[in-house]
């Protein structure tokens, strides 16, 4: 129940059109499932999932009146009490505005989140501390009070799971904030999945000890979730002709892992017997004739020479037979025994480390099967992936990605380099490795399309599900490198969209650039003049005033718009000019002045601007009521404002 579930993007109905020209969106499609649904969709139905199953633990009533009541809340509780479920559940809680939040990371720095625009108001905000990865607790600790007071300010809620009692100490100024949650029964935990499966009741009522006998007593949530997945497999195994005690013995020997397949392998003499136990294995629950063709292809790989011709062999369901799997009425293969292909997997990954290189291979073989369907790639796929999952074996996932979209438009490979990235993103230790993964292929200036092409995919439909701020920064980089294509600047605008938030942080990366004139300086003038939307800049939306107000971000723009009048002939900001012109003349006094501020003030750097702004402003047509007498009345600013920043610079 610790598995990390979170999304953001509550209103995405599409790209936003900030720049001048033709929108031309591209999707890769490669990431919805197999039932057709999105990633923002797996993750809500993800979050639902949880709130079915999660028991409310002691504690948990008065963590959540504190969270409505101040906003914040440190939620405490022994190693494997749930702290990171609970976290999720309270904030899914507040309501179905609370059903979208952000969770906070640290990769990055741990100041950015107090920046005057970093929280929005109203914001959800998680941070997830449980596991204390890479020494968090120690860069957030100093951080907390002052992100409190942010959040207070933006009448937010935050909730951070904390490392494990013992492990840490608390700012005394938090202490208030602390609430320690209990753990429940593990038995009425059990039972709590069983009944969200659909289990009924009677079938699974036993004393509390035999779920201690086969379980073993204090399991983390998380193992106790997984029990109740083998519980419910083994019932259905079984054809519910066995009782709860006898479900719960083949769930605990699955989850323990004490199926031991060494005699197993001993019987198995022969390189087909052996590779068809394996590719069982690795398609577990395909068809008869997927399986046929992968053991096959294995062998192949092998350089294995079958000396028997066909009509002499055992058919298939004989040899299944050997390995201890059969056939169903429609021809799907499974093992008899619940568990055996993750043993099975275990046992050749771990213990036959020769046949790695070869099996990496033919992974990739196999998915270009032509009659292999979409859900069987995806098991294949997240089962190596997950058997890759360990830090000696990271770079061979991470090596199979640019391989595999390398590839002169194989679909297949494609499908599967996506479902790699978004299984290690989505992992609880690792995912920050392939967040990083991705941070390096987004700044190389020789990134190959196809992979540019996967990771504006990967930003945009799993990172900023749960890390918006770091989609960002990636397809920021992408954007600045793209050629022939506008694939990762239109990401990058439907990410901003509206948001406030993320509008200010591009902001200060283009005033990074054009204040350091760095390398990127080019690209970044041609992003800050298809994104930079003067109506969302001037309008409120959220919060109590528009980004427009803020001295800061005017300076920013300032400079932004001298950049581009410096650096761009006048064909290319003649247009964006003219619309932030038209917005000014559209807006209120109030908001009028500051956008004319911006653009006058960077005009008079140069010599053409200035007389371009006036004649534009003329040209404009009327758009108030009383017609003549109102525009005149704007080109007179304009002009006043021309002339009184051209005074200011002489003098």
């Amino acid at each position: 129940m610790s598995d990390s579930f979170a999304t953001l993007i509550a209103n995405a109905q599409g790209f936003v059109h900030t720049g001048s020209g033709d929108l031309n969106a591209f999707f890769l499609g490669l990431l919805k499932d197999s039932k057709g649904l999105t990633p923002r969709e797996v993750a809500l139905a993800d979050l639902r999932w949880l709130r079915e199953r999660f028991l409310d633990p002691p504690g948990f009533g008065m963590a959540r009146a504190a969270l409505q009541a101040c906003g914040c809340v440190l939620l405490d509780g022994a190693r494997g009490s749930g702290r990171s479920a609970a976290a999720k559940v309270l904030l899914y809680d507040l309501g179905e505005s609370g059903r979208v939040f952000r969770e906070l990371l640290l990769d990055d720095g741990v100041t950015d989140y107090l920046d005057a625009w970093a929280i929005q108001h109203g914001e959800r905000l998680l941070l997830d501390l449980s596991t204390d990865q890479a020494g968090d607790w120690g860069k957030a600790q100093g951080l907390l009070p002052a992100l409190r007071n942010v959040v207070e300010k933006q009448a937010a809620q935050l909730v951070v799971a904390l490392p494990a009692v013992g492990e840490r100490e608390i700012p005394p100024e938090l202490v208030q904030y602390r609430f320690e949650i209990k753990r429940p029964a593990d038995d009425q935990v059990l039972q709590q999945h069983l009944r969200a499966a659909g289990i009924p009741y009677a079938e699974t009522s036993a004393p509390a000890s035999i779920v201690a006998r086969h379980l073993g007593m204090n399991q983390p949530m998380r193992k106790i979730a997984r029990f109740a997945e083998l519980v419910v497999a083994a019932r259905e195994s079984a054809g519910n002709t066995r009782g709860f005690a006898e479900w719960c013995a083949t769930a605990r020997d699955a989850l323990t892992e004490q199926i031991d397949i060494t005699g197993h392998m001993r019987r198995l003499t022969t390189a087909p017997q052996r590779g068809l136990l394996l590719t069982v294995a690795m398609l577990h629950g395909a068809h008869s004739d997927v399986v046929h063709q992968a053991a096959g292809q294995l062998l192949r790989i092998h350089e294995y020479a079958e000396d028997k011709f066909p009509l002499e062999q055992d058919d298939l369901e004989v040899r299944l037979k050997d390995v201890e799997a059969e056939l169903d009425e429609s021809g799907i293969v499974r093992f008899t025994k619940l568990g055996y292909d993750a043993a099975v997997r275990s046992h050749f990954w771990r213990k036959v480390p020769q046949l790695r290189t070869d099996f990496t291979e033919w992974v990739g073989d196999v998915i270009a099967v032509p009659n292999l369907d979409q859900e069987d790639g995806e098991r294949l796929i997240r089962r190596f992936t997950e058997l890759c999952l360990h830090e000696r074996y990271l770079s061979t996932l991470t090596d199979l990605v640019p391989k595999w979209t390398g590839e002169a438009r194989n679909d297949q490979r494609l499908r599967a380099a996506a479902q790699v990235l978004k299984v290690g993103l989505h992992h609880e230790v690792h995912g920050r490795f392939f967040r990083r993964e991705l941070y390096n292929w987004s700044k190389d200036k020789r990134i190959p399309g196809a992979l540019a092409q996967l990771i504006v995919e990967m930003c945009t439909q799993v990172i900023a599900l749960r890390h918006p701020d770091q989609a960002l920064v990636r397809l920021h980089h992408l954007a600045r490198r793209e050629r022939g294509t506008t694939r990762a600047r239109d990401a990058l605008a439907q990410l901003i969209g509206p948001n406030l938030q993320f509008h200010h942080r591009l902001l200060a990366r283009f005033h990074h650039t054009f204040s350091q004139r760095t390398q990127n300086l080019d690209a970044d003038t041609d992003l800050f003049l298809a994104i930079s939307d003067p109506v969302q800049l001037s309008e409120a939306g959220k919060r109590d005033h528009a980004l427009s107000a803020d001295d800061v971000v005017r300076d920013q723009l300032t400079c932004g718009w001298s950049v581009v009048f410096q650096r761009r002939d006048h064909q290319t900001w003649a247009r964006p000019a003219e619309r932030w012109l038209r917005a000014a003349l559209s807006a209120d006094e109030w908001h009028r002045d500051r956008l004319l501020d911006v653009m006058v003030t960077a005009a008079v750097r140069t010599t053409k601007a200035p007389a371009f702004l006036y004649q534009t402003a003329r040209s404009l047509p009327w758009v108030a009521t009383d017609g003549r007498e109102s525009h005149t009345a704007f080109v007179n600013r304009v002009l006043e404002k021309i002339t009184a920043a051209q005074c200011a610079q002489v003098a």
